[in-house]
């Protein structure tokens, strides 16, 4: 069953669109508001976006914006519900990339047609990223493995002979069962961060046990990708010493990186963060309500990321705390560099993460 979310303001168009859907046989969530969207689809990653575009806190482009620059939302499907019929509101939409606009009042069976569309032309998009994906995990020259839930549960031909294993012999097996002891903690760790959202991809090297027995010192890279809508870790493995035994196996550190780099930023080879759950992705410590602020946040800091979170402009935030849009700027700039933010997209999405503005 394919999820919906619609963000809309109007709660009387809000109810009766998702009735419409849920009957047609959808499930929806709602939000009443752009921030709230964008921490429905972070937590519940949708299969499809409707947005008003006319929304308190943000507006429905600022909403587009945010979830295109966060790599486990850019994919999804987004559709604009306006009630502007100028030509350059709706030039303004799709010049951003989304899929389609509806104009409110809108007929629902035009509504269903669109949603149909857009699912469909998707899927087949899918269909073939997965057919190359697959290609991809299955390459001759490299060890190739996806870790999900504390399992291998994928390997590639390379993979199980770098190990002396068959194939079989290694589905669903434990990861930590096939590395040192004294290497777990550095391994899970790394990969952790790549989960929570904390580095794009990690590189550790660590001893893989072999199926004699004998421990194999082996070089890792990896980062996040989907599989079966939920998420894993692609990693690949060379022999970081090869003996007169592994000839041409091993792998330089910059092939490592640049195959990786190759894989998870190729949207047309992997769909590396299709369908993921953000709310498992950051992990048990990020559900909580309170806000940690490792990042060393100022009161000041913090005041400025939460009204950038409602949509302000940087003179209404002057204005809203009684200080100059210079100081405005400084306070952006050091939020920026504290929390690794590129720009105001990030921030939002560091704010709704780490649960720094009240969404409940």
């Amino acid at each position: 069953m394919k999820t919906i979310l619609i963000i809309e303001d109007d709660a009387m168009l809000l109810e009766t669109t998702s009735d419409f859907l849920e009957k047609e046989g959808y499930q929806t969530l709602q939000a009443e508001d752009g921030l709230s969207g964008i921490k429905k689809t972070m937590d519940e990653t949708p299969d499809m976006i409707l947005c008003d575009i006319a929304l308190p806190q943000l507006d429905g482009y600022q909403v587009y914006k945010t979830l295109r620059q966060n790599p486990s939302t850019e994919h999804i499907p987004f559709i604009f519900l306006t009630a502007k019929t100028e030509k350059e509101d709706i030039r303004a939409g799709m010049n951003l990339g989304a899929d389609d606009y509806i104009t409110k009042p809108f007929d629902f069976d035009q509504l269903l047609t669109a949603i149909q569309t857009r699912l469909a032309k998707y899927q087949k998009l899918l269909n073939k990223v997965y057919e190359d994906y697959y290609g991809l995990l299955n390459n001759s020259m490299i060890g190739v493995f996806i870790y999900q839930d504390g399992q291998i549960v994928f390997s590639n031909p390379k993979f199980a002979e770098i190990g002396g294993y068959q194939r079989q012999e290694l589905d669903h097996t434990s990861a930590g069962e096939l590395i040192h002891p004294d290497d777990q903690e550095h391994f899970f760790e790394s990969v952790r961060k790549c989960e929570r959202g904390i580095q794009k991809r990690f590189h550790v090297k660590f001893r893989l046990l072999k199926k004699d027995g004998q421990y194999l010192e082996v070089e890792s890279s990896g980062g996040i990708t989907n599989l079966s809508n939920e998420q894993a870790i692609l990693g690949m493995i060379g022999v970081s010493n090869p003996g007169i035994d592994q000839p041409g196996e091993f792998y330089r550190l910059e092939d490592l990186n640049q195959t990786v780099n190759m894989i998870i930023q190729n949207k047309e080879a992997m769909p590396d963060d299709t369908a993921q759950k953000l709310a498992r992705v950051f992990g048990e410590e990020t559900r909580e309500k309170s806000f940690s602020n490792q990042e060393g946040l100022t009161k000041r800091e913090i005041e400025v990321l939460k009204n950038i979170c409602r949509g302000m402009t940087n003179q209404e935030i002057a204005d809203h705390m009684y200080v100059s849009v210079k100081t405005v700027d400084s306070h952006r700039t050091n939020l920026l560099e504290k929390t690794g933010s590129k720009n105001t997209a990030d921030l939002v999405i560091y704010a709704v993460k780490n649960n720094v503005v009240d969404l409940e």
